[in-house]
């Protein structure tokens, strides 16, 4: 077999011919689901548990902001990445915690979330898309501003140019752009909160789904 194909080598070379090149294929692309923000794995998680096979461990952080107070579930099903649950998984896993709250008398727990799921379900029935289209302006006002005030502090750092007989505003300039870069990257994660909010409504209501659930669980427990 090597024979051959060296000597098709040297006919190609002795015609005159330069062998194909050999082209490396393009990679495919990962699909990973979503990680979720920085700001939310910060944040401690309040519960977690593994299935009862041990491939799948789900936190939940009940996550607070200025803008957000949620119930946040992410999946880690291999290896060390943390992701956003699907809605299937949401449903799963509040179901699990909402079981575990009940069996355990944590009364409190169970009440403080089917709250919470009212006031979201009918703030996502009313308020999420608005509230979404206004975050995204938002965004985008603030790179502008970002754009502008950086430019202005490239141009300076370059030519060395200042007011004359002011103060040299450079840092000032820099430090703003730190400034933004900061509330860029709160706003980008609320957005992204937001999107998952959205999400899990458009593919059904997983709040209803949960809260049924329990309800069902109760009354098969008054019946024993």
């Amino acid at each position: 077999m090597m024979k051959n194909a060296l000597a098709a080598v040297l006919v190609l070379a002795a015609l005159g011919c330069k062998p194909p090149k050999y082209v490396e294929p393009e990679p495919m692309p990962i699909d990973r689901p979503e990680a979720p923000p920085d700001r939310v794995l910060r944040h401690p998680v309040n519960f977690s548990y593994r299935t009862t096979d041990g491939k799948k461990e789900f936190r939940l952080r009940m996550y607070s902001d200025e803008e957000i107070i949620d119930d946040i579930v992410t999946v880690i099903d291999g290896g060390a990445y943390e992701r956003m649950a699907t809605k299937e998984e949401f449903e799963q896993a509040m179901g699990e915690f909402m079981r575990q709250w009940v069996n355990a008398g944590q009364e409190d727990q169970v009440q403080y979330h089917r709250r919470l799921f009212d006031v979201e379900a009918k703030r996502r029935a009313t308020l999420l898309d608005d509230m979404i289209i206004r975050k995204q302006d938002r965004i985008a006002k603030l790179e502008s501003d970002r754009h502008d005030v950086y430019s202005d502090a490239v141009s300076r750092q370059q030519t060395g140019y200042k007011e004359k007989d002011q103060p040299d505003i450079l840092p000032s300039l820099q430090a703003e752009v730190a400034r933004l870069d900061v509330l860029i990257a709160a706003e980008k994660a609320r957005l992204q909160l937001m999107e998952y909010q959205r999400y899990l409504r458009d593919n059904g209501d997983s709040y209803k789904n949960v809260n049924d659930d329990i309800d069902k669980m109760r009354r098969d427990m008054e019946k024993k």
